[in-house]
C-alpha cells in the first residue's frame, strides 16, 4: 500500500492530476482510464483521487461473507438433517473492509458494516470483474443514512472477489 501511495505521487503528481480528475470527471471510469494510462493499481488511483477533495465521497472496499461476531454453523461442522450444512447458516452480505477518506471528510465508517441486497453494491458481487454498477442507494453507513450516488467495480484480490465503490455524499432530495 506505501509503494501504491509513493507510485502515485510520482506518476501522478497532483499539480497535473486535479485538472486531470476535474477535466475528464471524477468517476470510476476516470479511475480505471487514468490505471490503464499510467499502469498504478486501481487502489491506488482511487485513492488519489480522493486526495484531490474535488468531490465528498469516501472509498470502501467491500468482501462478501458474514460478520466475524455472526454463528454460522456450517463453520463448525454442525451438520443439518434437513438439508446441505450451509442451509442454516445466516446469509452473507456485502461487508465494508476498509475505508478510505478524503481530507475534508470526517465520516467513520464500521468495519463489517453491511448493506442491503437490493443495492448497486450488492448486485455488483453479481457481476464480472472489471464490471462498473451504478445506483442511487439507502445507505446506513456512517451515522449519517441517506440515500447517495454509489459507483461500484468488481475486483479480484489474492483470489477474493471485493467491491471497489465510491460513495458520494452529496445527499439526493427525495
Amino acid at each position: 500500500v506505501l509503494c501504491d501511495y509513493g507510485a502515485a505521487c510520482l506518476l501522478l503528481p497532483m499539480k497535473l492530476f486535479r485538472p486531470l480528475i476535474r477535466d475528464a470527471g471524477y468517476s470510476l471510469q476516470s479511475a480505471r482510464n487514468a490505471c490503464q494510462s499510467t499502469g498504478l493499481s486501481l487502489t491506488a488511483v482511487m485513492r488519489r483521487m480522493l486526495e484531490t477533495g474535488l468531490r465528498d465521497c469516501v472509498m470502501i472496499i467491500w468482501r462478501y461473507g458474514h460478520k466475524p461476531s455472526e454463528y454460522v454453523p456450517s463453520l463448525v461442522g454442525q451438520m443439518n438433517l434437513f438439508g446441505s450444512p450451509t442451509a442454516m447458516d445466516p446469509p452473507k452480505k456485502p461487508r465494508v473492509d476498509y475505508f478510505y477518506t478524503t481530507p475534508m471528510n470526517s465520516r467513520f465508517i464500521r468495519k463489517d458494516k453491511s448493506v442491503e441486497p437490493g443495492t448497486s453494491v450488492a448486485r455488483v458481487f453479481e457481476k464480472s470483474p472489471g464490471t462498473i454498477t451504478r445506483g442511487f442507494d439507502y445507505l446506513e453507513i456512517t451515522n449519517q443514512s441517506g440515500h447517495y450516488l454509489t459507483e461500484s467495480i468488481l475486483v479480484i484480490l489474492e483470489g477474493q472477489a471485493r467491491a471497489f465503490s465510491f460513495v458520494y455524499f452529496e445527499e439526493l432530495s427525495s
